[in-house]
């Protein structure tokens, strides 16, 4: 994986991924990192309407939620491989980042289907 662009919007083509990277810095007081060097963090992706159908099920997911513990100071990225035509899903795509109850980040993204 490598970063190419920063985009807002997504012209997506199988193959492709796209998401967001981050750091937890907004703790500055050494004592609280040495007592908690790690915060369980949740990320949530938001699909557009009318979701995402997994080929293998028939299903239809609205949205991922993922937990893990994420180090203080350590980059993170959560992404999406859009591995066939039923992930091409147009519109908006919500990357949320929690801590507890409390959103710590969100981004959006405009997904079109490239076209050609």
């Amino acid at each position: 994986m490598r970063h190419v662009e920063t985009a807002d919007t997504i012209n997506a083509k199988i193959g492709m991924e796209f998401g967001i990277s981050y750091v937890l810095d907004a703790v500055k007081q050494p004592c609280f990192i040495k007592e908690n060097p790690s915060f369980k963090i949740k990320t949530v992706v938001i699909y557009p309407e009318p979701g995402i159908r997994d080929a293998k099920n028939n299903k239809i997911y609205h949205k991922s939620v993922t937990s893990r513990d994420v180090p203080a100071g350590a980059e993170v990225y959560k992404g999406y491989f859009i591995g066939g035509d039923t992930d091409i899903v147009e519109g908006k795509w919500i990357f949320q980042v929690w801590h507890n109850d409390h959103k710590l980040a969100e981004k959006v993204f405009n997904m079109k289907a490239e076209t050609g």
